[in-house]
């Protein structure tokens, strides 16, 4: 019997090993590239998601700057600090949010030349 459940444990086993595209760390299976369309069309996604993050970012700064105002109005200048840190922060984000739209719109151009059709 112990014989018979061995056979079948390796039996298991070598169907296990046998699927095709399974990672053995638990990672998923790789899924096949995309095409040069639906690259340009998810950049173009991404594109608009970094476009309406910058436009809160900047209600989020405006409104930021308003606070500091009325503190500083108030003579409360550590309040005031804190939201001034809050808007460098903001800032910081919307730096980093400007650069991966600039980095988007130069691979669109990069794939508009080396494919004029799309």
């Amino acid at each position: 019997q112990d014989l018979q459940s061995l056979v079948r444990t390796s039996q298991k086993r070598n169907k296990f090993l046998q699927k095709p595209n399974m990672k053995f760390f638990g990672g998923k299976p790789k899924q096949p590239a995309d095409s040069s369309e639906q690259a340009i069309a998810s950049l173009g996604r991404h594109e608009e998601l970094l476009e309406a993050r910058s436009r809160v970012l900047q209600m989020n700064i405006d409104k930021l700057n308003q606070e500091i105002k009325g503190l500083m109005a108030q003579k409360n200048k550590k309040a005031a600090l804190q939201k001034l840190k809050y808007r460098k922060k903001y800032e910081q984000s919307m730096d980093q949010i400007e650069a991966q739209k600039d980095n988007i719109q130069t691979l669109k151009m990069s794939q508009n030349f080396n494919f004029p059709g799309l």
